[in-house]
């Protein structure tokens, strides 16, 4: 597709999204989410360098986390993921 077209096709999808600038907003995660994701992503990468006891800490506390509904087996989840990042 050309550029001319290109430009045409995102204008005409523009057009035809009929919600206001503060229903798109909602597509977005939150601030405080992005902020959360980013440190998740910053323990996950600095996991092996932290202390045993941090470790069991952060896992303990994962399991108590108030404003956010209980996950089944977070804890065995939260493991899972570590080790397929350390294989990497």
């Amino acid at each position: 597709m050309t550029l001319p077209a290109q430009i045409r096709e995102t204008r005409r999808l523009q057009l035809s999204d009929e919600r206001t600038l503060e229903e798109r907003e909602h597509d977005c995660p939150a601030p405080d989410e992005l902020i959360l994701q980013q440190l998740g992503t910053a323990v996950l990468l600095c996991w092996p360098e932290l202390p045993i006891k941090a470790q069991e800490r952060i896992l303990e506390q994962s399991k108590d986390m108030i404003g956010f509904t209980p996950i089944v087996g977070a804890r065995k989840q939260i493991i899972e993921l570590l080790m397929r990042h350390e294989r990497h």
